[in-house]
């Protein structure tokens, strides 16, 4: 099997979520390498999807290379982008750019983090990507406002559960035109509504949210999509668990999408990481504390650290990306339309396989992050019987 080691240079150093993918089993050095190992086909030909913030295709193009993949970018339609009932009585004008919208403007201007951009970069960025050589499809599914009243200006943002439901049926009709083949697709999701509070802020939008998740997670799984989700930061805060927001709450044993949970740099759980039910279970895990990231506010193409499982998933859909495309797995993954009605579809398929060659890379005794012991929730008062972190198998 031929491989390939890339020891990033320039600009980025290998980040440390790269080297881990394909550090060996080894509890003694569990972040060990400073390169990554991986099969020379990196994701190509195959599409990774992320619906999010929106993405700053000006900055960074060492990350954005497009000479062997294609990059598209799409942006839910102005009548999907409602503003929030509690914010109607005054006047708003809308930014509808591809601009990345991840943090709140405030009175002195937009001071963007960079959430979809950092996301897009993770999964295929071409220096800093797991699948350097995947297509990217870009779908921008928040906005920023600007109130106009003289003397009170304010910026507010937000992503409607509708606009995010479109976004995800888009992914369909690309698929239906053919401008996507099934079964060579991976949509990374990260953004999760609170059941508890979404009726409040988005009135009857909820029950029809919901329902349309559900049928675009049935839609992909019969078009070959992989789907992976990111579980969520809600453990400590909040004592929250997977079933607390949608679409995660949509996961499950007997469906298709992918839970990914979060841990530091050396496979510990982290303590932010929502936990996952018997009926909703973490799937895989993958590094969410201190994420080498790029960070829109800072004027160097230094990467600064961030945290959350937004982070984590596109790890794992950059993984399956990567085998998506990888020669030695096109007959494990081939897709068939039959492949619903047999119960054996690609996402089921992918879902196995990366649980079964990921592992725990510390011991039991260390799996939890001890000075943060009081942090934890678990729904049933028992931490998760193993922490698996994602691996290529290399």
């Amino acid at each position: 099997m031929t491989s390939t080691s890339r020891q990033m240079k320039g600009l980025v150093p290998c980040p440390s979520y790269l080297s881990l993918i394909s550090a060996p089993k080894n509890h003694e050095k569990p972040g060990q390498g400073d390169s990554y190992r991986c099969h020379p086909s990196k994701g190509k030909g195959i599409w990774i999807v992320i619906p999010d913030t929106g993405f700053q295709l000006n900055r960074y193009p060492h990350e954005w290379k497009s000479d062997q993949r294609t990059i598209k970018t799409w942006i839910v339609p102005p009548s999907q982008l409602h503003v929030p009932w509690f914010l109607r009585n005054d006047e708003w004008v809308c930014d509808n750019s591809m601009d990345d919208n991840a943090k709140a403007r405030d009175e002195e201007g937009m001071n963007p983090e960079g959430h979809g951009t950092s996301i897009a970069i993770i999964a295929a960025g071409s220096q800093s990507g797991v699948a350097p050589l995947a297509n990217l499809y870009l779908q921008k599914v928040q906005t920023t406002a600007f109130r106009k009243i003289p003397g009170k200006p304010r910026w507010w943002q937000w992503c409607i559960p509708l606009a995010y439901v479109t976004a995800l049926e888009n992914i369909i009709e690309v698929v239906d035109r053919g401008e996507i083949p099934p079964g060579k697709a991976v949509v990374s999701i990260q953004i999760g509504f609170d059941l508890t509070n979404i009726y409040d802020e988005f009135k009857p939008t909820f029950d029809e949210y919901k329902e349309r998740c559900k049928r675009v997670l049935e839609a992909f799984s019969k078009r070959g999509i992989v789907v992976v989700m990111a579980a969520g930061n809600s453990c400590a805060m909040l004592r929250e668990t997977t079933e607390s927001k949608a679409p995660t709450c949509l996961a499950g044993p007997r469906n298709d999408a992918i839970l990914v949970g979060g841990t530091d740099m050396v496979g510990r759980l982290w303590w932010e990481s929502t936990p996952g039910t018997k009926d909703c279970p973490v799937d895989i895990y993958a590094p969410a504390c201190q994420v080498e990231c790029y960070d829109l506010t800072s004027t160097s193409e230094t990467p600064s650290k961030k945290w959350g499982t937004s982070y984590s998933s596109p790890q794992v859909a950059g993984l399956a990306a990567y085998f998506l495309g990888h020669p030695d797995f096109q007959e494990r993954f081939k897709y068939s339309p039959s492949d619903y009605k047999n119960g054996n579809t690609v996402g089921m398929r992918m879902k196995k396989w990366l649980k079964e060659i990921s592992f725990q890379r510390v011991p039991d005794e260390e799996k939890l992050v001890l000075e943060h012991a009081e942090d934890y929730y678990h729904p049933d008062g028992i931490p998760p019987t193993t922490v698996n972190v994602l691996s290529n198998n290399y």
